[in-house]
């Protein structure tokens, strides 16, 4: 019932009153904020709560906890999305179908106003498309674009050694420049 900032908490919300289980894949950073603070409220009516399980956040968070495992410590944690930079189309295009999808309304908010970042061990607001280079091993520099997400919110909960956490995505210049 995306997108998550508009639905997730009232559906979630309800879920408890109805003491059903929850599962979903949120990918809003916003609502991932509020959904954690309902943990208490879900334990009382008895129900599992899951949130964000999709691919990102969901299989992201998996991968990045499985990587941090292998190590002794963690200050930066950057996860990220996109088409690996190739000139591709994009999967949504404009005026298909007349309408908005919920994806599409999720990038655009991601993208505009405040996002949220972890730096030097706190959590605190931040403008998105700030550029971050990446140096793959293998791969070579890639330029990369913050962007909201619940990763930089979810993964210092869990490991809050992490000092700066962003998620980032890689597109081709055409989505960028006109940002």
């Amino acid at each position: 019932v995306g997108p998550y900032y508009r639905f997730g908490l009232p559906v979630l919300r309800a879920a408890i009153k109805a003491g059903c289980h929850y599962l979903d894949i949120n990918d809003d950073w916003e609502p991932t904020i509020e959904m954690l603070d309902l943990d208490e409220e879900a334990k009382k009516a008895g129900i599992t709560a899951v949130i964000g399980m999709g691919a990102s956040p969901g299989l992201s968070n998996l991968i990045a906890v499985k990587a941090m495992n292998e190590l002794d410590k963690v200050d930066d944690l950057i996860t990220g999305w996109g088409t690996g930079g190739h000139d591709q189309e994009l999967s949504e295009k404009p005026g298909e179908g007349g309408t908005l999808r919920a994806a599409t309304e999720h990038w655009i908010h991601q993208l505009t106003g405040k996002i949220r970042v972890r730096r030097d061990g706190e959590y605190k607001g931040a403008a998105p498309f700030e550029e971050i280079r990446i140096d793959y091993p293998g791969i070579g520099p890639v330029t990369t674009h913050t962007v909201g997400h619940p990763e930089p919110i979810t993964l210092p909960l869990f490991r809050p050694e992490i000092r700066n956490s962003w998620n980032v995505m890689n597109m081709p210049p055409y989505v960028i420049e006109p940002m």
